[in-house]
């Protein structure tokens, strides 16, 4: 009777541990993160996309759609203040800023083998300063948050003038970097101190 009793509480104890396995092995686990940089990257037919494309190609360092952000006339205009300290060490890396430099410096920067994670993010209320059929000038202050062989975090004013172009779509024409007006502790400086030094290494 006893040995009855001590089989059956031992199958029962066995059940039990499959049904703990078979519950683990076939549970809904956490989705992990994507690898190669999936992107929602929408067709800009408005402006306010574009920036949406910006901070998402950041986040997922896609340098694929990067380049589809900018018009073929761009320009990126520096902080002065940044160009000043640039040319006393790497003379002109900050000047003659246009498409290919800054989509050559994107491809850098976004390149996984270099930087692990990157975290874009406008902190301040928008302040749209023109907005007509064909141009959208957009001011925002940002925090950049770059880790790759160290943790680094830019901060800076924006202005990102955007345009339509002949295709009916939305491009970034020109981009203006601006020092914010007082230094958070920690900073690693601005975006453009970061375009610098990437452009600076290549």
């Amino acid at each position: 009777m006893f040995s009855n009793r001590r089989g059956i509480a031992l199958l029962m104890i066995g059940l039990v541990v499959l049904a703990l396995v078979a519950c683990d092995t076939f549970s809904v686990r956490d989705a992990e993160q994507p690898t190669g940089g999936v992107t929602v990257f929408e067709v800009p037919r408005n402006p306010t996309t574009v920036i949406s494309n910006l901070i998402n190609v950041m986040r997922n360092l896609d340098a694929i759609n990067y380049e589809d952000l900018f018009s073929e006339d761009f320009v990126f205009v520096p902080d002065s203040r940044d160009v000043q300290e640039f040319d006393n060490y790497y003379p002109g890396v900050l000047t003659e800023w246009g498409t290919d430099v800054e989509v050559n410096v994107g491809n850098q920067l976004l390149d996984p083998g270099r930087t692990e994670l990157i975290w874009l993010v406008f902190t301040s209320e928008p302040n749209v300063i023109e907005e007509t059929d064909t141009s959208y000038v957009f001011q925002n202050d940002y925090e950049l948050t770059v880790v790759g062989e160290e943790w680094d975090i830019y901060y800076g004013t924006s202005i990102l003038s955007i345009h339509l172009e002949l295709d009916g779509l939305w491009y970034i024409n020109k981009w203006e970097d601006f020092r914010p007006e007082e230094e958070p502790e920690g900073s690693s400086g601005t975006w453009g101190i970061l375009k610098g030094l990437v452009r600076a290494s290549m």
